[in-house]
């Protein structure tokens, strides 16, 4: 289905899509009240495009609250199976079928505990959004690196003038390297490219070695963890920019063997037509 944003939060995991081809539909009835420890519930989603998954657990905990990109207060914890890709799914109580929560996400370390944002404390910011939709601009400016300086419409026309200037902003690189790290760590946990891929330029090399190197370690049991990501530089270009970072991870090979690696990465970032930032090329120094 086409759809069209008209609300997205920066301090919450929730945005609210508008689609003219459910108009008419009767939605699901929403609970407006706290559920209990110990409801049945039932998750819904499309882990890697599985639609309409169903997992079936319990409302294991309530009020956990952590800060990660997002805020999350007051949350749901569940034992119901979420998987990348079920987000934005509704929670549902087993018993009444009424929506009670948003899942979110996934403890790494333990993947029998997710999370659920409850359904009566992001209410009134969605009514607000369906009342008075964001408009494009005010979308693009929330994650302004999607699409930071021009709606497709104007740079469709503006890319036509001779010598059309590529404009790179330090902040929304930075941004959008650290959400593309971030998206890597869970494509290397699920051995998925599908998770960086709209993060790189079809067909330049950084698409091709990261895809088959995902493939490479598939099955073979590696484990990544990260332990730090960080922004050192960014150069500016013409055309390009470079972002340098540093990282630190543990790394397990297929032999059940630890070792830690610190390594400088330079980044080259580019524009596609639409003026997305998208990843041509990574440079790696032991």
């Amino acid at each position: 289905m086409n759809g069209q944003v008209i609300g997205i939060s920066n301090q919450y995991d929730v945005a609210l899509i508008k689609t003219d081809t459910l108009a008419g539909t009767p939605p699901l009835e929403l609970e407006m009240q706290e559920s209990e420890v110990g409801t049945e519930v039932i998750a819904l989603g499309s882990p890697r495009g599985l639609e309409n998954t169903a997992s079936i657990g319990y409302l294991t905990g309530l009020d956990r609250s952590f800060v990660t990109e997002f805020q999350y207060e007051n949350v749901y914890q569940i034992d119901a199976q979420v998987s990348p890709g079920s987000s934005g799914g509704p929670l549902l109580d087993g018993k009444t079928g009424k929506v009670i929560g948003i899942n979110s996400a996934l403890l790494t370390s333990d993947t029998s505990i997710a999370f659920s944002i409850p359904m009566y404390t992001m209410t009134e910011l969605l009514e607000s959004w369906s009342n008075s939709p964001m408009n494009e601009s005010q979308v693009a400016n929330t994650f302004y690196f999607y699409n930071e300086f021009d709606t497709y419409e104007e740079y469709e026309y503006d890319n036509e003038a001779e010598n059309h200037p590529i404009v790179f902003d330090e902040e929304s690189l930075s941004n959008f390297i650290v959400n593309f790290r971030a998206s890597y760590e869970v494509a290397l946990q699920y051995e998925d490219f599908s998770f960086i891929q709209d993060f790189l330029l079809y067909d330049s090399e950084a698409y091709y070695e990261l895809a088959d190197y995902l493939d490479e370690i598939t099955g073979k049991g590696m484990a990544f963890n990260f332990t730090s990501n960080q922004v050192t530089n960014i150069d500016s270009q013409s055309d390009r920019a470079i972002v340098s970072t540093f990282e630190t991870f543990d790394f397990m090979n297929a032999a059940g063997e630890w070792s830690v690696y610190e390594r400088i990465k330079d980044y080259t970032v580019v524009t596609d037509e639409y003026g997305n930032y998208k990843i041509a090329y990574i440079e790696i120094y032991q």
